[in-house]
């Protein structure tokens, strides 16, 4: 994930609270490849330039097929569950009305309502809310407990997860997606953008491998090819969550159409092969990666849709 809302929209670009699911590692690419994009962007207004299934041993299938997320609405407190060998992925619309923001904000910790404070402008702010606030909404349904109980706990790197149940978060622009399952996990989305030269900033960010396959797409799709492989990078990295012991050019991810995610890498024999990485389409004009490791179950997606 790297936020597109300019430099404007927070004092912190990408806040660090128990309720975000990103290592160290994971947050200085980000920022960094943020920054690249905007100056690619704004070179561009200045000169005016105009779900498949991981090739692995483990295979998974996806639940809605066709690749969408179905509607569904909040579950209630205890509705929810969540076996063994099956992830849930919700797509969230993170511009909701200010009633429901101020219910959000009151199942917030005071380290997020401090964080929410902090945002210099006031979508950023109700981003923020809505954000963390669905995220404990979501986990206090599968966890049979109030939101505002769900308690965080961090692995060696910083990585959050809570009592029996791995998730990861993930926002860009106006929608996040937050993944939850019984196995570590990571999940990235990106809404799509045109960028002037979407190949120079795969050169700081990509490997050989994948900068040769993002130049072989035509024009018209290498901006899509070049998330494609972004968000499939971020949401491995995010499931490690080794943060700054990985670097982004040390692996390779498969991308482009028709061709399922699967991760090349320097791993001993057989690592790779271990990994699930599926494609999400969250909604139009957004895509999405979740990573998983040794995963063989069924992926649920569902697109959060009536009542918070």
């Amino acid at each position: 994930m790297f936020l597109d809302n300019r430099a404007e929209e927070s004092v912190e670009r990408f806040p660090r609270c128990a309720a975000d699911a990103f290592d160290g590692g994971a947050l200085m690419a980000a920022e960094t490849l943020q920054r690249a994009v905007e100056a690619d962007v704004r070179g561009m207004e200045e000169t005016k330039v105009g779900h498949s299934r991981a090739a692995s041993a483990h295979p998974a299938s996806l639940e809605d097929a066709g690749g969408g997320f179905a509607p569904r609405e909040l579950p209630r407190r205890g509705e929810a569950g969540l076996e063994q060998g099956r992830i849930e992925v919700w797509s969230v619309t993170l511009d909701v009305p200010a009633a429901q923001t101020a219910a959000l904000e009151a199942v917030l910790s005071q380290d997020e309502r401090a964080r929410a404070e902090r945002f210099r402008f006031e979508r950023g702010r109700r981003r923020f809310i809505a954000a963390r606030g669905l995220l404990r909404r979501l986990l206090g349904a599968y966890l049979d407990r109030a939101p505002a109980d769900v308690a965080f706990t961090y692995g060696r790197k910083g990585k959050p997860r809570t009592a029996g149940l791995h998730f990861n978060l993930s926002h860009s622009g106006e929608r996040a997606l937050i993944a939850l399952g019984r196995i570590p996990l990571g999940v990235d989305i990106e809404r799509l953008r045109p960028l002037r030269d979407p190949e120079a900033i795969a050169r700081r960010f990509f490997s050989q491998a994948e900068r040769e396959m993002l130049a072989a797409q035509p024009a018209e799709r290498k901006t899509e090819a070049f998330f494609a492989c972004w968000t499939c990078k971020e949401a491995y990295v995010k499931a490690v969550g080794d943060g700054l012991a990985i670097s982004l050019r040390s692996f390779d991810v498969t991308f482009g159409e028709g061709r399922p995610p699967a991760l090349k890498t320097h791993l001993p024999e057989g690592e790779c092969e271990r990994w699930f990485l599926h494609r999400l389409e969250p909604a139009p004009g957004y895509v999405g990666a979740l990573a998983a490791r040794n995963f063989a179950g069924t992926v649920a997606a569902w697109s959060l849709a009536g009542r918070l």
